[in-house]
């Protein structure tokens, strides 16, 4: 029998981490699910940690050598049999009832499938689990949303109001359909597959927090700021009336250049501001003498 859900989890030095998204999926209401883990050809302990969970619905295999992260994500959610599927980054874990509340959310819209992305609100924490900000995401995008009104506010915020992978889950048919992620996204990659389903149809924001985001260790400096924020301006001017993207994308359609300005705009503040919030954070670690973590992605 098919699952109903195919939940991929991407893993590459996550020895640490890993054993807690495995147990997160393992531990849902909904058991009607299929774990998909395929391993990098991670260097550390990953795959010992992998093989040590015994479970039918875990699937997992090894990379004979490492691919990188995007070609990964593509290669795993590629072996999906299931009807929705979520990807889950091996740091990141779910709240018991995150599978059910989704697939709730897209089985009803089944007859029609209109609705092509689901998401909910997430807490961020550190490597030793102490939430840095709590119920994040989404912003005014509640309930079911128009596709093309759900780019404009996400645009307009200037960042990804969505969520990364473990707070979303979209159709399996839609996978190949819009093409899989894009390696050339680099830090927009999820945002931008994200933007790319809903030229297929519209966004449910589910208001609760079900899922948990993790900051990676590592560097703590402005350059990760600005970088982010530069790579956020250049995709939101791709998707504008003067982009090449909005001649074949519908929901784009509605975009403006004032929208594309905002968003560039608030881009570049968010930049600041995440540094100087992560900044802290480092401060009161080596205060503590707590391990700190530092953001991979945009924190919205």
């Amino acid at each position: 029998m098919t699952a109903l859900v195919s939940v991929c989890i991407p893993a590459y030095r996550a020895e640490r981490f890993i054993g807690q998204a495995i147990r997160s999926v393992l531990n849902q209401t909904l058991t009607d699910f299929e774990l998909i883990i395929v391993d990098d050809a991670s260097p550390d302990g990953t795959w010992d940690v992998i093989e040590s969970f015994h479970d039918h619905r875990i699937v997992a295999s090894r990379n004979p050598r490492n691919v990188g992260a995007a070609a990964n994500w593509n290669d795993v959610v590629s072996r999906a049999a299931g009807r929705y599927v979520k990807l889950l980054c091996s740091d990141d874990w779910l709240r018991p009832d995150c599978l059910a509340r989704q697939v709730a959310v897209l089985a009803q819209d089944d007859p029609h499938e209109e609705i092509s992305l689901v998401s909910a609100r997430r807490d961020i924490v550190d490597e030793v689990d102490r939430v840095l900000l709590a119920g994040r995401g989404l912003a005014t995008m509640r309930g079911r949303v128009p596709g093309a009104v759900a780019v404009k506010t996400v645009v307009r915020g200037g960042t990804n109001l969505i969520g990364e992978p473990s707070t979303a889950m979209f159709r399996r048919s839609l996978f190949d359909r819009v093409g899989g992620f894009d390696p050339r996204a680099a830090y927009m990659i999820d945002l931008d597959f994200w933007l790319r389903l809903l030229d297929h149809g519209d966004f449910h924001g589910i208001e609760d927090t079900l899922a948990v985001f993790r900051v990676q260790r590592g560097s703590w400096s402005a350059t990760i700021a600005h970088h982010q924020a530069a790579q956020a301006r250049a995709f939101f001017r791709r998707l504008g009336p003067r982009g090449e993207a909005c001649r074949t994308r519908p929901a784009l359609a509605q975009l403006t250049v004032a929208d594309i300005r905002l968003g560039c705009l608030r881009a570049t503040g968010l930049g600041y501001a995440r540094n100087a919030f992560f900044g802290l954070q480092a401060a009161r670690a080596r205060r503590s003498s707590r391990p700190v973590g530092a953001p991979t992605s945009l924190v919205r």
